[in-house]
C-alpha cells in the first residue's frame, strides 16, 4: 500500500519485485505518492531495469475513491517495467520518463498491458505503453500519453473496447 510514500531508488529500482506469483501495489484514498530515480543510469544487476520493475505479474490499483496519486518521475530509466503482465485498475498515475538519449518507455510489460480503470498521464521520451512480446488491451480509464515514439505499441494487438485516451 502507498501511503504518501516518498520513495527514491538512485542505484537500484525503487520498488522491486523479484519472486512472486502476483503483486498489488495500491495507491491509498486521499494520499500522494512520489516515487522517482537518481541521476544515472542503474548499473550491475540492475542495468536495464525500471524506477518500478517485476520480474512476475504486477496489479496497481486505486482504493474505493480512486482519488490517490503516483506520481512517477524516471530521469533515466523506464518507469514501470514488468517481464510478465501489468493491469492497471485503477488510480490517478503520472508516469514522467526524461531520459531522450535512451527513449525511456513510460509503462512496458512483456507479456501484457491491460487498463481497466484509473487515470494514467504519461510524458515519455521513448514509447507511452508498451508490450514487447504480446498485447495492449484497454477496456476502461482515461488515458493521455504524450510520447515521442508511440504513445500505445504492442507487438501482437492493441484492443481498445472502452476509456478515453488522448
Amino acid at each position: 500500500f502507498l501511503n504518501n510514500a516518498n520513495i527514491t531508488g538512485k542505484s537500484a529500482p525503487a520498488i522491486l519485485v523479484t519472486n512472486a506469483e502476483n503483486t498489488s501495489i495500491n495507491i491509498v484514498d486521499g494520499t500522494t505518492n512520489t516515487i522517482t530515480d537518481g541521476d544515472t543510469v542503474y548499473a550491475g544487476d540492475h542495468l536495464g531495469e525500471a524506477v518500478i520493475e517485476a520480474k512476475d505479474d504486477l496489479t496497481i490499483k486505486g482504493g474505493e475513491k480512486g482519488d490517490g496519486v503516483l506520481e512517477l518521475t524516471a530521469n533515466t530509466q523506464t518507469g514501470i517495467s514488468c517481464n510478465n503482465d501489468i493491469k492497471i485498475n485503477g488510480g490517478n498515475i503520472t508516469v514522467t520518463t526524461l531520459n531522450s538519449t535512451d527513449k525511456t518507455d513510460g509503462i512496458k510489460g512483456k507479456k501484457s498491458v491491460t487498463v481497466k480503470d484509473g487515470t494514467i498521464n504519461i510524458d515519455s521520451a521513448g514509447d507511452g505503453i508498451k508490450s514487447t512480446k504480446g498485447s495492449v488491451d484497454i477496456t476502461g480509464g482515461t488515458i493521455i500519453s504524450a510520447a515521442e515514439t508511440d504513445a500505445v505499441q504492442a507487438e501482437t494487438t492493441i484492443d481498445i473496447s472502452a476509456g478515453n485516451i488522448t
